[in-house]
């Protein structure tokens, strides 16, 4: 048998006010239109099957025959019945009340501008992906040879910040590039030491800075560089796949369209903004 007073979180012998209450509570947090998880329409039932059974209180019924024990088992049984049937009529009327406002926001998506607006937002936000792991991880970076011009410490970053030129006659400068002050005593800006940028060779993103001494080579990477946050940046241009794969009349694909879709707009903003700054 169903230990009905742990299923309502109560001792033994917890009084009726008690359970009275804690149904009331969990009522609260289960019920259909709080809760919309599976695992809580179960629950609804399992705590309405507990209260009804634990309340019924309804004097001793005589019939001939049957004892008074058994006839109130028969009435609590009857009472479980109706609370378990109601329960579930409920929940399942609170589901097809959803399915239908799924319906209806997925049809009024798709009727208007919104539909193909959000299919050219996830495509773009997925190409985008594809083209920064083929410009970070797959290419080959492009050399520039350089040499030093200034430097500075970001209080902010905490980063030592060098500005170099291309050593070339004209001399162009290249764009700021932060170094971590773990990295710092590997730098020695002398003669002696031949320094190269290297540069994504999509985007021509400044990502290290690679330089020869005597003992071998020393590699640098730019924590200016919008690669810095490379992974955060892929996972969530890809994440409007879940949009796409869940296309259909239900709350994910309508959560999609309308949250990931924006949060990939706003990504695709900032990385095409970084990258052309």
């Amino acid at each position: 048998m169903k230990n009905y007073y742990k299923i309502l979180g109560l001792p033994n012998n917890a009084s009726k006010d008690a359970v009275k209450k804690a149904y009331r509570k969990l009522a609260m947090k289960y019920h259909p239109d709080k809760n919309e998880a599976k695992s809580a329409h179960e629950k609804f039932i399992l705590i309405n099957e507990a209260y009804a059974y634990l309340t019924d209180d309804r004097p001793t019924v005589k019939n001939w025959g049957i004892s008074a024990q058994e006839a109130k088992a028969k009435i609590k049984e009857e009472e479980l019945k109706k609370r378990m049937q109601w329960a579930k009529n409920y929940a399942h009327m609170k589901k097809i009340q959803e399915e239908q406002l799924a319906e209806i926001t997925y049809d009024k998506i798709y009727s208007s501008s919104l539909g193909w607006i959000y299919q050219l937002v996830s495509w773009i936000s997925i190409g985008l992906a594809l083209l920064i792991f083929l410009d970070f991880k797959i290419l080959t970076t492009h050399d520039v040879e350089v040499k030093f011009y200034r430097s500075y410490v970001d209080m902010v970053t905490q980063k030592e910040v060098i500005q170099f030129k291309e050593n070339t006659l004209n001399g162009n400068l290249m764009d700021e590039f932060a170094v971590a002050m773990s990295d710092i005593p590997k730098l020695n800006f002398s003669k002696d030491v031949s320094y190269n940028c290297q540069k994504s060779p999509l985007f021509n993103e400044l990502i290290y800075l690679t330089f020869y001494k005597q003992d071998g080579q020393e590699q640098i990477f730019n924590h200016y560089s919008v690669y810095e946050g490379f992974y955060i940046f892929f996972i969530l241009l890809l994440t409007p796949l879940i949009t796409l794969l869940s296309k259909g009349r239900n709350f994910l694909h309508i959560f999609g369209v309308y949250v990931i879709s924006g949060l990939s707009f706003l990504v695709i903003f900032f990385l095409i903004t970084s990258i052309l700054s």
